[in-house]
């Protein structure tokens, strides 16, 4: 089995994902895999992009050699490779990219008002965050504005979590880059929120810790993202983070057209999407 995975890690392409992510990734790393709670095609389809094997319209062109355009048809500004389908393209980022964002926000939020008796939908997926919700145990904002005594530029993290039993402030804010940017989009939004973090601790006079909340496209996830759900001891398990993220699986599956053809792929044509070994060396 380890020559088996040190073969695999090794392989030019198929071998990229796995690369990427040995020093960085959880142990939580293949948690959506094991639950079994997602589509079989759209596991087969999340597990094909971690091995750069969709056909995309840029490998279409690049490897197979066919006379097609590699740009993008949904935006015409880029190459459709891989990476652009999940993070890239302008022309999903207001939709599908900020849907997938904030359902992780909101599972979270949710997740966040069970633990402190906060009314929400008994459902994860029917729930629909409110701007300011609170009790005797917290109050939460979500996508809310902080006010301070400065003028901040940033002001609004995905929720703000404000224990009033601990005494303490969590500025929380997720993300969903492109796998190789996990570890920078962490430091980049500790970054964001650090002079949010010194205002409010000032002003309030409590604690206050900023808590990333980074899970890659294709479900990377951090060592750190367990630790940082057990300080707020109302984390989403990984795995559905990882769920969550899988709608990804479903821009690939339904919102992009990788071929000339066809929109939407049945369980049957998740094959068509994939090399035939015999395309590529790898």
């Amino acid at each position: 089995m380890t020559n088996r995975t040190e073969d695999w890690h090794s392989k030019p392409m198929h071998g990229q994902y796995m690369r990427h992510t040995k020093e960085l990734a959880s142990d939580d790393l293949r948690q959506w895999l094991l639950r079994g709670e997602l589509k079989k095609e759209t596991e087969g389809i999340i597990t094909a992009a971690q091995d750069q094997t969709l056909r995309t319209r840029y490998i279409q062109r690049m490897i197979d050699g066919n006379n097609i355009s590699s740009i993008c048809i949904n935006c015409n500004t880029k190459n459709q490779t891989i990476n652009h389908i999940a993070s890239k393209c302008p022309a999903l980022a207001e939709n599908q990219y900020k849907k997938r964002h904030d359902s992780v926000a909101k599972a979270l939020h949710w997740s966040l008002c069970k633990k402190h008796q906060l009314s929400c939908s008994d459902k994860r997926y029917e729930h629909q965050p409110e701007g300011v919700i609170k009790n005797d145990q917290a109050k939460i904002l979500w996508d809310y504005g902080i006010g301070t005594d400065r003028v901040l530029r940033e002001i609004r993290p995905d929720v703000t979590l404000i224990d009033k039993i601990k005494k303490r402030v969590s500025l929380i804010d997720g993300a969903v880059p492109w796998h190789p940017k996990v570890e920078e989009k962490e430091r980049e939004k500790i970054h964001k929120y650090k002079d949010l973090k010194i205002e409010t601790t000032r002003i309030w006079d409590i604690p206050v810790e900023i808590i990333p909340i980074i899970i890659g496209t294709l479900g990377t996830i951090l060592r750190s993202l367990k630790r940082k759900q057990e300080k707020l001891e109302a984390g989403v398990a990984p795995g559905l983070m990882q769920k969550i993220v899988g709608h990804i699986g479903s821009i690939f599956h339904k919102k992009f057209s990788l071929d000339d053809t066809s929109t939407k792929f049945g369980t049957n044509d998740v094959q068509d999407l994939l090399f035939k070994k015999s395309t590529i060396s790898s």
